[in-house]
């Protein structure tokens, strides 16, 4: 009384299986088509008419739907590159360990110390700090001269005189602690380093009082 005998019930259900596992195997086609953002031939080629009619009966909403997923790739890579930038971290501060030390005549600076050196920038083996990305920075370096002397102390970038550090302790004065703070772009790979600017040796004073410290503002995306 209106039931289906069971052998047509058997190929009812076959056919809805079949076509199922053709709907799918064809929206698979269709997916690796948009992604590859080719023309949809692999489909007309392998799927039947009236399944190519549920994918392709618009074309130009096929069309809209592959714009829109490569928009929003591209929105992705973008947002995936600002995000890379903003999580990186470079920071060190170094110092000499003597309390007095003497430097040679435009001697670069030698802090053997290093407190703190997060993304390896800086190298104890020449006191030069090497950019591990591009850029901006932030570098503090302190100088102070040892009893009745004078330190004049100049900051390099890549061999070019960008900032400087004096310090005067005449006798029977206070100590004088110079300070210098800067802020410069850095391509990666760049070098920052401190030297004694004097034409002769000079006695300095080492420990907390000759520091060089940086760390990367924002890098660059």
């Amino acid at each position: 009384t209106g039931a289906f005998p069971e052998q047509h019930q058997s190929v009812v259900v076959d056919n809805t299986t079949s076509f199922n596992r053709e709907m799918f195997r064809c929206f698979l086609i269709l997916l690796a088509t948009l992604s590859a953002c080719e023309d949809t031939s692999a489909l007309e080629a392998t799927c039947p008419p009236s399944i190519q009619q549920v994918f392709l009966g618009d074309q130009s909403q096929v069309t809209d739907f592959a714009a829109e997923l490569a928009d929003l790739q591209n929105k992705y890579t973008t947002l995936e590159a600002k995000f890379n930038a903003a999580s990186k971290v470079v920071a060190f501060y170094v110092r000499i360990s003597a309390d007095t030390t003497t430097l040679a005549a435009k001697g670069n600076l030698i802090y053997d110390v290093i407190v703190t050196n997060i993304g390896d920038g800086y190298d104890s083996s020449t006191g030069q700090f090497t950019a591990p990305v591009s850029g901006t920075y932030v570098f503090l370096v302190n100088c102070m001269a040892a009893d009745s002397l004078f330190q004049e102390l100049v900051i390099f970038l890549d061999g070019q005189r960008v900032a400087g550090c004096v310090s005067h302790r005449p006798a029977t004065k206070e100590w004088d602690l110079g300070t210098s703070f800067l802020t410069v772009h850095l391509n990666a790979g760049q070098k920052v380093w401190t030297k004694n600017w004097s034409s002769g040796a000079t006695q300095i004073r080492g420990a907390d009082w000759q520091t060089f410290s940086g760390f990367l503002i924002s890098a660059d995306e």
